[in-house]
């Protein structure tokens, strides 16, 4: 992070200062995962200028359309809470986005030590067991009610490792082998996440 604020300009402090009312965590899970790499990457195909300069017009997660400004309008829980869920209380966006990735069976090259990071989670989950993980950070899209949906932000190593617990043997072997056909959620048992959780309106 120290090195970051000098590359760019104080962009971590600036962004900091936009979001008082997130958890530091969140936005340290987003900047980390989003706003540091993107960085990164614009200033290798585009070094001309400043960096403090161009930091200043860089496209922040707060503003994207994928995260469909979450930063923005949204009351986040104080404190990481334990949440009783199975796939069915994720929205279509996280779900397919799981599906499409197998739960971490299928490695994406385009992640960041995703295999590496896959194992340690499943290692991580097992050891711990429900409720006990560092905590991922969920958008609460439908509001209170026995039908929730979230959108999950960050945690998607973490998240997945914990899910599974829930899944019978046969509907792992379904994941593994892309058999999204056969996969049917409503066999899964619940499992308990640590989560931050934000609400458009308030918790």
């Amino acid at each position: 992070m120290r090195l970051d604020e000098i590359r760019y300009g104080g962009l971590w402090s600036r962004w900091r200062a936009q979001h008082p009312n997130v958890p530091e965590y969140v936005l340290k899970q987003m900047y980390v995962n989003h706003v540091s790499p993107r960085m990164r990457d614009e200033l290798r195909q585009k070094s001309r200028g400043t960096v403090s300069g161009y930091a200043e017009t860089i496209a922040l997660p707060s503003g994207d359309a994928k995260f469909g400004g979450i930063l923005d309008g949204v009351v986040w829980s104080k404190k990481p809470v334990i949440v009783s869920v199975s796939p069915l209380d994720f929205d279509e966006w996280t779900l397919q986005t799981l599906l499409a990735w197998r739960f971490g069976f299928s490695k994406l090259g385009h992640v960041r030590d995703d295999a590496n990071r896959t194992d340690a989670q499943r290692r991580l989950a097992a050891e711990r067991g429900d409720g006990n993980n560092e905590p991922v950070v969920l958008l609460d899209v439908d509001g209170p009610g026995a039908h929730r949906r979230y959108r999950l932000v960050e945690g998607f190593h973490r998240t997945a490792s914990y899910l599974l617990q829930g899944a019978p043997e046969e509907q792992i072997e379904f994941i593994k082998i892309g058999r999204a056909d056969k996969v049917d959620f409503r066999l899964w048992r619940d499992v308990r996440i640590k989560a931050f959780v934000g609400r458009r309106g308030g918790l």
